[in-house]
Formats: C-alpha cells, structure tokens, sequence
C-alpha cells in the first residue's frame, strides 16, 4: 500500500437566503432595539395581570369610599381613575391580553385569506391570476413598474437578480 495522502476538499457549505437575511438583519443595532421594546410589550401583557392592584371593572376603593371619576394619580390608584372611579393602571395591565389576542387573530385570518387567494390563483393561471396578483405586485414594487430618475435603482436591481438567482439556484438543488 502506498503512504499518500489525498486532499479531497470539504463540501461547499449552502447559505440559505433567508439565514443570511437573518443574520443581516440581526447585526443592526435598531433590530435588537425593536424586539427588545416587543419583548416587553408582550410579557407586560402576559405577565401584567398578576401584578394589577385591581380587577379591570373593580371601582378602586379608598376608606371604604368610591374613588372620584378622573381622579389624579395617588396611593390607591398609581396612574389615577378613569371615568367611572376604575384604576387606570390595572386596566391597562389587563388590556394588553386581548389586545395580544386580537392582534394574533387579524394575523391568522389575513395568512389565511392570503393563503386561498394565492393558491386559487396558482391554481387557476390565465387572467384570473392576472386580476388577482397584478395588485400585490403593484403594491410590493416591481423593478419594472419603477420610474427611471429613482436613486439607487441599479442597487436594487442587482439585489432582485441575486435574489431571484439564488431561489432558482435553490429550487434546482
């Protein structure tokens, strides 16, 4: 036998388009702002009910005496009373539930009105899917709708072409 050794080179590691978006995005200082501000958006509305003085439809009661509607801010309500003597405070921390609630539902139903009207227009081609993709497509900009004194449109187009080669050269693999 012979004492050669073969140098096979190491496969190319596959970046994945959406990865490097990821990692793009998350090197920004302002993104890591957002989600952060987010973060507490979301676990002062999940968590703040615990922490509420008060029920949201409670009257805040002071020596056995209703509070004052519009009351200012004191010891038994931090943030004062709203227009019929209920803590503002605790109202605000139960509020953040169904507003989180309602939010999530909007995102559903969209996905899925989006979803149907995309697959019925895939599904169905021709001038249907014209009438129904030409409006997302205005809306989203193509590079051949856009005005030729645009600043930076040689840029963008370079990113659409990368972009598009990458998703063929994906859709190959």
């Amino acid at each position: 036998m012979s004492d050669l050794a073969v140098a096979v080179p190491a496969p190319a590691r596959r970046h994945r388009p959406w990865l490097l978006l990821l990692a793009g995005t998350w090197r920004q200082g302002r993104t890591k702002i957002g989600l952060a501000i987010v973060l507490v958006l979301v676990g002062t509305a999940l968590v703040g009910p615990f922490f509420a003085p008060y029920a949201p439809d409670e009257p805040v009661v002071v020596d056995e005496v209703f509070a004052f509607p519009f009351d200012p801010p004191s010891d038994a309500a931090k943030l004062g009373t709203d227009d019929i003597g209920r803590d503002v405070l605790s109202r605000f921390l139960w509020g953040g539930r169904s507003v989180l609630a309602l939010s999530a539902l909007a995102t559903a139903l969209g996905v899925a009105i989006g979803l149907a009207v995309g697959l019925f227009a895939a599904y169905s081609r021709g001038l249907l899917d014209d009438v129904l993709i030409t409006p997302a497509a205005l809306r989203r900009g193509k590079l051949a709708l856009l005005p030729k004194d645009i600043e930076g449109r040689e840029e963008v187009r370079r990113i659409f072409e990368a972009c598009e080669r990458a998703a063929r050269k994906e859709a190959r693999s």
